[in-house]
């Protein structure tokens, strides 16, 4: 089930420099809702929406799981 309130949009450049670190590569978005699409090489691709005036992107899936990742390494960061 997709998760709308953990990816806030400001954090988004963050976000990309840490799914780097792990390998990812941006791709060009497609459409009008999606703020940005990954790809690693062994994954399926990884696409975040942003609903029409959220301030969080939308994950699913294996792109959740790496959004709790990101969380969870600047949560350890800052203690």
């Amino acid at each position: 089930m997709a998760d709308r309130s953990l990816l806030h949009l400001s954090q988004l450049h963050d976000f990309v420099a840490f799914a780097r670190g792990l390998g990812y590569v941006e791709e060009p978005t497609k459409g009008l809702y999606e703020v940005l699409r990954l790809r690693h090489r062994t994954l399926p691709v990884l696409i975040y929406h942003r609903r029409t005036g959220a301030d969080h992107a939308s994950a699913e899936g294996d792109g959740l799981r790496l959004v709790r990742a990101f969380l969870r390494s600047k949560k350890e960061t800052t203690v």
